[in-house]
């Protein structure tokens, strides 16, 4: 029977661990970047959400009400925002 020495290549036991340490690492990596995208949704989100408010706290104080107790937005106001 014929034996190799020194034979130079990859074992299979060897392959195989490089193999399950890669997939530990893309595993690890795709977990992290899904986090850091659900954290910019969440922080693009509460950014609107805020932008919003404003807007609408400005609307609210362009509303006059008039002696008989109507309410009107004042327009000159309104055009002095854009």
């Amino acid at each position: 029977m014929y034996l190799l020495k020194n034979s130079k290549g990859v074992t299979l036991t060897a392959l195989i661990i490089t193999i399950i340490i890669l997939l530990i690492l893309v595993t690890t990596a795709t977990y992290t970047g899904v986090g850091t995208i659900q954290s910019a949704r969440l922080t693009t989100f509460n950014t609107e959400m805020k932008i919003i408010q404003t807007k609408v706290e400005e609307l609210r104080s362009n509303i006059v009400v008039d002696e008989d107790g109507t309410k009107k937005v004042n327009n000159e106001k309104i055009l002095e925002m854009r």
